[in-house]
């Protein structure tokens, strides 16, 4: 997996296509076409409002 480093803020970021294929989908693109995976993404940036869940 690949990870991008943003050097102005020192977050770490994961890429989405690479998490996608490690967790068995074709692309990043089917990942999110599930309601469960929206799901875990509201809830995270819910509990986490300070932590971006996407590299802007």
């Amino acid at each position: 997996m690949r990870f991008y480093k943003d050097k102005a803020t020192n977050q770490l970021y994961v890429n989405s296509y690479d998490m996608a294929r490690v967790l068995g989908y074709e692309n990043a693109h089917e990942l999110l076409s599930f309601d469960d995976t929206l799901d875990q993404i509201l809830l995270h940036q819910k509990e986490h409002p300070e932590e971006p869940f996407f590299m802007r």
